[in-house]
């Protein structure tokens, strides 16, 4: 299920697994606006199960960045470090 804000983005979602394997609540808050596109600055997961959940925030989104094919083949190497 899929609850709105006032201006139609998305707030909050409801995850169930057709097996009944368990669900999640992924609520989005602090929409920020970058050109056209609006993106949440704050993420919450809270899976049924658990007690705690995950609390994600963004500093900053690049709707344009310069990714190579190679970026996204790993192959078991380590991540970079993350320059901020």
């Amino acid at each position: 299920s899929i609850q709105l804000d006032n201006d139609f983005r998305p707030a909050q979602v409801k995850f169930a697994t057709a097996a009944g394997l368990g669900s999640a609540m992924v609520a989005y808050s602090d929409y920020a606006q970058k050109g056209k596109v609006y993106f949440p600055q704050s993420v919450q997961i809270k899976p049924d199960s658990t007690p705690h959940g995950v609390d994600i925030r963004y500093d900053r989104v690049d709707l344009h960045p310069a990714l190579k094919d190679g970026d996204y083949k790993l192959n078991g190497k380590p991540l970079p470090a993350l320059a901020r």
